[in-house]
């Protein structure tokens, strides 16, 4: 992440170590990922950030029960998710682990500033512990001895002992204020108003310590005492991005920051409370995603029956999953996955309207013209409406990434897509060469290979490997990730290259 200019940085939530994300972190990771490959064409500076929380006694537990040692049951989760993100076509810059000595230090460095300043003292903690979901919880919350998490209701035990803690509560009023001067800071609308709600409830510091031998960093110069797995886990952003390190001032605060629901008061309020006491930026934009249901049931790490995403990937393939995700997922909100759509999709939109179009368009070309690009003539009226309705989908593109609405942007692409397939009848380019109109043939092919060209290079961020497989059926042999978004123009397909005639981009799935 060196660069002479602030760097775009994305993230993703930091995820207990498992070898296959649930649907809900797969779409977290595609879509965060949708966001950086939009932004490089934007010829920004992006960095995409994810990675694996490592500690706690949670993963202690599940290494013991599997007879290894915690690294070693962490190593091998890493290399299944990594193995699933590389399948999922997610271009992620950095891939954080906090068992990495670099976060370790800057964990150490970050205790040791804020109990210098006041912001992290010792103290004695009376309340209820969730070994579950590894949370603290005061006696106001606690209902017939279970975890007020609806994911969880787990059993938790009473707990009482000596522990430091992060002074949450100096934090409640500037951080409503920041909040409520930037309307963008958390996103939808819902989560941020349920945050506000909670922040004028009060808040109680934060026991940020575990007592006794934990799975993770010793509380420096107090060694007894293991930081909480929250707290160790929240710090890896600023790892992430070189805290301490002269380039730290170019890459924080992130930009956009997509996270689960169930992590909204981490992030919103912890994360943004050390900020503030480090004397720091917040975080741009926060938004938190709805939870994804399949079956009636929420999906998660946790829960049977859970899709397996790494061979739905297999089944359908990467493109048409991100595509189903990216274009019906209402950002922010709930949504329920369903195989049945996402087939329809595949079937009918990629299948047929888009890899349809790119086949007989090729062919017409390999037919009419040995398979090279043709000399277009002079335009004609269906040109000029082509134009006018690129025109249009070319601003919506644009509107629709740069708040990263995605359903709205691929629905503008697909008005493209829907244009070029009419202009397709309504030109007949078959009757043009069967009638000797040679020049208006030459123009329509020229036509529909540029605009085909333009359709690639909006796919790519949500679609990457489909769309190089598109640019090479163009005939490009340059590298499709590297172009911008000033390439998204009309008359810029070089006449005279050669296309390719290859296999179909979106065969076809059957339900059993």
């Amino acid at each position: 992440m060196s660069s002479n200019k602030k760097t775009y940085m994305v993230t993703t939530p930091i995820y207990y170590p498992t070898d296959i994300p649930h649907l809900g972190a797969a779409y977290a990771m595609v879509y965060a990922d949708c966001c950086a490959r939009y932004r490089r064409m934007r010829e920004e500076h992006v960095c995409l950030i994810t990675g694996s929380d490592e500690h706690g006694q949670k993963v202690q537990n599940e290494a013991k029960s599997r007879r290894k040692t915690p690294i070693e049951y962490a190593d091998r989760m890493v290399a299944g998710f990594q193995n699933a993100c590389k399948k999922l076509q997610v271009s992620y810059d950095t891939f954080l682990r906090t068992t990495q000595e670099s976060h370790i230090k800057v964990v150490e460095t970050v205790f040791e500033k804020l109990k210098a300043s006041g912001d992290i003292y010792l103290g004695e903690y009376e309340g209820w512990y969730c070994s579950t979901c590894e949370s603290f919880w005061p006696n106001t919350m606690i209902e017939n001895r279970r975890c007020p998490r609806p994911e969880c209701k787990q059993s938790v035990e009473s707990l009482h002992e000596g522990g430091y803690f992060f002074k949450l509560s100096a934090y409640q009023k500037p951080l409503l204020e920041h909040i409520e001067k930037n309307p963008d800071f958390i996103q939808p609308k819902t989560d941020r108003n349920e945050i506000i709600a909670f922040l004028k409830q009060g808040q109680q510091d934060l026991c940020i310590t575990r007592k006794g031998p934990v799975w993770g960093i010793p509380a420096p110069s107090d060694p007894e005492f293991t930081i909480y797995v929250w707290f160790d886990a929240l710090l890896s952003y600023l790892s992430a991005a070189g805290y301490g390190e002269d380039s730290f001032s170019l890459n924080w605060p992130p930009d956009f920051m997509v996270i689960g629901k169930d992590m909204q008061k981490f992030h919103a309020i912890v994360l943004a409370s050390i900020c503030m006491a480090l004397d720091i930026p917040l975080p741009k934009t926060i938004l938190v995603q709805g939870w994804m249901i399949s079956g009636g049931k929420r999906v998660s790490r946790s829960a049977a029956g859970s899709a397996n995403v790494v061979e739905m990937v297999d089944e359908f393939g990467p493109d048409a999953l991100r595509y189903y995700l990216l274009r019906d997922v209402p950002p922010g909100a709930n949504f329920e996955f369903s195989t049945i759509k996402l087939t329809g999709r595949l079937n009918r939109e990629l299948a047929n309207d888009l890899g349809n179009l790119f086949s007989r368009s090729i062919a017409m070309v390999i037919k009419y013209c040995d398979g090279k690009i043709p000399e277009p003539g002079k335009k004609g009226a269906g040109e000029r409406n082509l134009a006018r309705i690129f025109k249009e989908v070319k601003n919506e593109y644009k509107k629709s990434m740069d708040r990263m609405d995605t359903r709205e942007a691929l629905e503008s692409v697909w008005d493209l897509v829907d244009g070029l397939n009419k202009y397709i009848v309504d030109n007949a380019p078959w009757e043009q060469y069967r009638n000797g109109n040679f020049d208006r043939l030459n123009t329509s092919l020229y036509s529909i290979m540029d605009y085909l060209r333009i359709i690639t290079l909006m796919c790519m961020p949500f679609m990457p490997r489909a769309a190089i497989k598109m640019w090479r059926k163009l005939g490009f042999k340059d590298a499709l990730w590297v172009k911008k978004l000033d390439g998204v123009n009309p008359d810029l397909m070089p006449p005279g290259q050669e296309v390719k005639m290859q296999s179909p981009l979106f065969p076809k799935v059957e339900l059993s």
